[in-house]
């Protein structure tokens, strides 16, 4: 995750690590250096907001924001189709919740929000792992995370000055209380 802090002016971003081998999907090409990497140079030229549509010519998405794992954070729904993409807001993994920007009121009402639409949603697409999931998956990251916010489910020590909560499917990586 890149936060504005991190992004040189006018010159792409620099990858910064926050993921260790273990936590990357394959294999990286062996030329591939991460300390020489960068993304190519990038302007806003506009901004969205809740509610706003996005037409993608034949298929129309509407944004929903989701803020709470980082305060910018958003999701986007294709009613006609019934699809509603998570984005880092569900995923199946420790779902990241300790950055310093987070907020975790805002993330429960993100969520909650979120689970409103199910009678509305054929599929579930998060941003990372397997990003296809059922309606009802949402439902149970409400409960699980109420769980963890109740002090019902007992963290796991992770990495320095991070916790894991692992409730029925559902786990989310916290700062250490």
């Amino acid at each position: 995750m890149l936060v504005a802090r991190d992004l040189p002016r006018a010159s792409g971003v620099r990858l910064r690590v926050e993921i260790t081998p273990d936590q990357i999907c394959g294999t990286l090409p062996r030329e591939f250096d991460a300390k020489a990497y960068a993304t190519r140079p990038w302007k806003i030229t506009g901004y969205k907001h809740d509610g706003d549509r996005l037409d993608l010519g034949g298929r129309r998405l509407e944004i929903i924001a989701t803020p709470g794992h980082t305060p910018d954070a958003i999701a986007l729904i294709d009613r006609a189709n019934g699809l509603l993409f998570t984005g880092d807001t569900y995923y199946p993994a420790p779902i990241w919740l300790f950055r310093p920007e987070t907020d975790l009121d805002a993330y429960a009402a993100s969520i909650r929000r979120l689970a409103a639409l199910v009678p509305q949603v054929k599929l579930v697409l998060g941003a990372h792992n397997i990003p296809v999931a059922p309606p009802t998956v949402l439902t149970g990251l409400v409960t699980a995370f109420d769980a963890v916010r109740a002090g019902k489910v007992k963290a796991t020590p992770d990495s320095p000055g991070k916790v894991l909560y692992r409730v029925d499917g559902f786990s989310f990586l916290m700062r250490a209380r």
